[in-house]
């Protein structure tokens, strides 16, 4: 049977989700006092996260930036203590970030936006490019740019967002099985990436993606031009070594049978890659 708490919370959610805002935030409220007097943590942090969420939704901006900003010192809290996900951080910073660029507080949007890329950069979080919640960042972080008048750099960051998107879209394509779709999803991510300053390790990621779909659909062809393109961008950036060792590796595994040589020495040279990564 579920607490007091998680009833009233679960209320609250049917309410936001048709849109019934005063009776959300009214049950949002109460599912809060209940989690309080529960003494529960993860209650007081779901009743806070649907609260923020029904007066940002309502247009109270001020309110909403209030609730979420105690929500992150919670959640901020519980991730140092490893017993919080680092995405369910991310996604209070977006929302944090996002308020903040509707309330015209253009440097407290650009802390947030900002401290995803940090925790990103950092390893603190891993914002995989097959996920939104990095294209959406640099998007929240574009605005900002352009609100402060840096119109080229906020055009290059929204480009890069887009092609992120679009890799995104391919790969839920590409897991569920509709191949075609992901091809033309990772294509038009790789024009997009590669009309875009400064994305080749995006470039290198979406190439390497449509190899391996090459592969599987046996274009043996279509995938070593892709593999190639890929390692030749990561050998040239050094950015990314795990990554350069896996295309090198698929890349290999293609030319086996056909070209063992070439094989063995890709092999050996995704080899030397990986033992680089631990020097």
């Amino acid at each position: 049977m579920p607490e007091p708490w998680e009833a009233a919370g679960r209320a609250a959610e049917e309410s936001y989700r048709t849109q019934q805002m005063e009776q959300a935030t009214a049950g949002f409220g109460e599912a809060l006092r209940l989690a309080q007097q529960a003494g529960s943590k993860t209650g007081q942090m779901n009743a806070l996260e649907g609260l923020a969420a029904s007066h940002a939704s309502s247009g109270k901006l001020d309110a909403a930036d209030s609730l979420y900003s105690v929500l992150l010192q919670q959640q901020q809290r519980q991730f140092d203590a490893d017993s919080l996900s680092g995405m369910v951080l991310i996604r209070t910073l977006g929302s944090l970030g996002q308020i903040n660029l509707g309330r015209g507080d253009i440097p407290r949007a650009e802390l947030f936006f900002s401290s995803i890329l940090e925790l990103d950069h950092t390893g603190r979080v891993d914002l995989r490019a097959e996920e939104p919640a990095l294209a959406f960042a640099l998007q929240g972080l574009a605005e900002v740019l352009a609100a402060k008048g840096q119109t080229s750099a906020a055009d290059s960051l929204r480009s890069r967002a887009i092609g992120l998107l679009r890799y995104g879209q391919g790969f839920s394509f590409y897991v569920g099985g509709d191949l075609a779709h992901a091809e033309e999803a990772w294509q038009q991510a790789l024009e997009q990436q590669m009309r875009s300053p400064g994305t080749q390790p995006d470039v290198a990621r979406t190439a390497h993606a449509l190899g391996q779909l090459f592969a599987l659909q046996g274009r043996r062809d279509d995938a070593i031009e892709q593999y190639r393109h890929a390692a030749e961008i990561y050998a040239a950036s050094g950015s990314s070594p795990i990554h350069e060792a896996r295309v090198l590796e698929d890349l290999a595994s293609l030319l086996q049978t056909q070209e063992p040589a070439s094989s063995d020495s890709l092999r050996q040279r995704a080899a030397r890659v990986r033992r680089s990564m631990g020097s």
